[in-house]
């Protein structure tokens, strides 16, 4: 993945370039200043949901119409030029009917899909969701979903909440739920109650949580300590985000264009600042990997780069442990998943099996990552790697791809080096110059089992420094 520092990406920008269909559009976010001057406050409940249900008022719309704010085209800024990274779009009944198959060839990565807005009442169902959502798991484009909000109280935040679990009951998301924040009639509110009440919920349902705001709220109404147990979803409609915080998604354009799609539709990025140097990775959509988790920006890492991928769409499982075959997959995938025909080598490789072509290309001789075990002539598929097999591997894996492995450490300084097994002793000198491995506890601990977390971590060290 391309790393790239804000001040980097104004540079990028000086002309307009295309990626396939898709045409984002680059602006400055329009001033809130003026708006909220002139913002009337609703002064009941009642106002909000039943007299105006679905008019809404805020930067981005004025009685229920999408505002024409003025976007000076700054340049196209393609995801994988400049990020290398998810690029989707965000869609409601604002953009009518979609045709998902032309929205699917286009290149988009992901969709946010609007369910709804307000209270639990099929009346405020957004008039496609059905749709929308029924062609996104037809034709296996991942997606969350958000709801526009209108609650003023703790009782109306439950509601919303209820309304978007009625509406997602039995479906795959492949990112959040997000509580959309923004509409005028809430303001002078406890935003971080109503946020607490609506996420709580959710995730209590078993799903990731995240709210969007523009860059305007998260400066001067977001602020609660809170919002950070949730993804934040930033709308600055600009060539940079300017948001200083961490945040799991950007909204840069509402004048993109898609094919498939009649006129302008929202853009986004799935990007995250990883608070050490700038750096953007991708956030994950694994409900077991969350903000803080010490092996966070590792998973996001690998997969992005789809070198490893969840137990399912939605679990990472960052504390199983790794098979053998799991990890000979991975580094075929890395290394291009080049043409392996099926030899009989070992007794326990079938031919049909989902790591049979990474394991014969592991044990080839032009490879030799992995040669099974000399004992018993079998390669053990279902057994949990080691940390010394996985640095082991690890550095032929290098040596085959002709990188330079010839820096070493001094090990004896670790109180178990003895424990290292002969096979994998050069290895692990190089692994820990490399600081692939930085010891468990003050020791090497070569026999023990390395989880998915710290396989992942290893490999995002690995591919960092050697690749």
């Amino acid at each position: 993945m391309k790393h790239w520092k804000k001040l980097m990406l104004a540079s990028l920008l000086t002309a307009s370039m295309t990626v396939g269909s898709i045409m984002p559009v680059y602006a400055e976010e329009v001033s809130e200043d003026a708006v909220t001057a002139t913002q009337e406050e609703v002064n009941s409940d009642a106002d909000v949901y039943e007299e105006a249900p679905h008019a809404e008022n805020s930067w981005r719309y004025e009685n229920g119409v999408m505002i024409e704010q003025e976007e000076p085209n700054e340049g196209i800024m393609p995801a994988d030029t400049v990020y290398g990274t998810l690029h989707g779009i965000d869609v409601s009944e604002h953009n009518k009917k979609i045709d998902w198959e032309k929205v699917k060839a286009s290149g988009i990565d992901y969709a946010i899909l609007r369910c709804g807005y307000g209270s639990d009442d099929k009346s405020q169902d957004d008039k496609y969701w059905e749709r929308n959502v029924t062609e996104c798991e037809r034709l296996g484009i991942p997606y969350g979903v958000y709801l526009y909000s209108y609650a003023k109280t703790e009782e109306m935040a439950a509601s919303e909440a209820e309304h978007v679990l009625r509406l997602i009951n039995g479906r795959q998301l492949s990112y959040p739920v997000y509580f959309d924040m923004e509409d005028n009639s809430t303001l002078n509110t406890d935003f971080a109650a109503m946020a607490s009440v609506f996420c709580k919920k959710i995730q209590e349902a078993g799903y990731q949580t995240g709210v969007y705001a523009s860059l305007y709220w998260w400066n001067n109404y977001l602020t609660d300590p809170v919002f950070s147990n949730w993804e934040r979803w930033i709308a600055q409609y600009n060539v940079t985000c300017d948001y200083e915080g961490v945040y799991g998604m950007w909204q840069y354009t509402s004048k993109g264009r898609v094919d498939g799609i009649e006129g302008n539709v929202d853009m986004n990025y799935r990007v995250e600042n990883d608070g050490e140097n700038g750096n953007l990775v991708v956030p994950t959509h694994f409900q077991d990997v969350n903000y803080g988790d010490w092996y966070y920006k590792a998973v996001s890492y690998v997969a992005d780069h789809k070198i490893m991928t969840g137990l399912s769409n939605s679990v990472f499982g960052p504390g199983e442990n790794l098979a053998r075959a799991q990890l000979v997959t991975i580094l075929y995938r890395h290394a291009g998943k080049p043409y392996a025909p099926y030899e009989n080598r070992f007794p326990d490789i079938g031919e049909d099996e989902f790591y049979t072509n990474a394991v014969m290309w592991a044990s080839s001789k032009e490879v030799q990552v992995s040669t099974g075990y000399s004992d018993t002539g079998t390669f053990k598929p279902g057994n949990n790697i080691t940390r010394e097999e996985l640095v082991t591997m690890l550095y032929r894996y290098a040596q085959y791809s002709k990188k330079d492995t010839s820096q070493k450490a001094d090990i004896n300084s670790f109180p178990d080096a003895d424990h290292v097994s002969g096979f994998a002793k050069e290895a692990m000198q190089w692994g820990i110059a490399k600081k692939l491995i930085k010891g468990d506890n003050g020791f090497i601990n070569p026999q023990g089992n390395a989880n998915r977390a710290e396989c992942a971590t290893i490999i995002m060290r690995f591919m960092e420094s050697v690749q």
